[in-house]
């Protein structure tokens, strides 16, 4: 049985209050494959752009609005 398989099963016992809601998290949890996202924003001071979530800095200024990620921590740039 696959991985999808398994949740398709767990998700019609919830249905059917064959289990519940804590134990489908049990069920499925192993399931998933995600990472946490961390949301930043670039600074820009003197003259340089710094990542809000770990201080890197890019002294080209036009280079660092080409990235919507920081190179560094990997944490994903906010526009607003």
């Amino acid at each position: 049985m696959n991985a999808i398989e398994k949740y398709k099963r767990a998700c019609k016992a919830l249905e059917r209050n064959l289990i519940t809601p804590d134990d489908f998290e049990k069920v499925t949890a192993p399931l998933r494959d995600v990472a946490p996202v961390v949301h930043a924003r670039w600074f820009y001071l003197n003259g340089r752009l710094e990542c809000g979530a770990c201080g890197m800095w890019i002294q080209n200024a036009v280079m660092g609005g080409v990235f919507n990620f920081c190179p560094n921590c990997g944490a994903k740039m906010d526009l607003k």
